[in-house]
């Protein structure tokens, strides 16, 4: 046979098996959390954490516009997504952690409603969070 001609002998007769954690959408893909990354954690552990610091300052900067009487509600969505698209854009996540406690990532919807909470918050203190 010539060194350029294919051999089709050579392929194997049936795909290979995925292995099972594979099969069952379970490859461990651990996420570990960035100082960038914005995370969402139940009781406030993270409001410190350098992401998040960062998304607010970034959401304080949107909130007047949010805000504005005359926004309607889809111009407030837009705005939510601007303000995710202001974290992904620079390679940034938003991470939450799963019932099994290991961060995941939040995306679309997900994203956006997590946006227009932060839009909508303020801090007690009278200052924007």
């Amino acid at each position: 046979m010539p060194p350029n001609e294919f051999e089709y002998n050579s392929l194997p007769t049936t795909p290979p098996k995925p292995r099972a954690k594979e099969a069952m959408g379970m490859v461990d893909e651990s996420i570990r959390p960035t100082d960038d990354d914005v995370l969402f954690d139940p009781g406030g552990t993270t409001s410190n954490h350098p992401g998040n610091i960062h998304f607010r300052q970034k959401a304080s900067e949107l909130r007047p516009w949010y805000e504005q009487p005359n926004t309607s509600k889809d111009e407030k969505q837009s705005i939510a997504a601007l303000l995710v698209e202001s974290v992904t854009c620079e390679g940034h996540r938003f991470l939450e952690r799963g019932e099994d406690g290991r961060w995941q990532e939040v995306t679309g919807k997900g994203a956006r409603k997590k946006a227009s909470h932060a839009l909508k918050r303020k801090s007690s203190r009278g200052v924007n969070q």
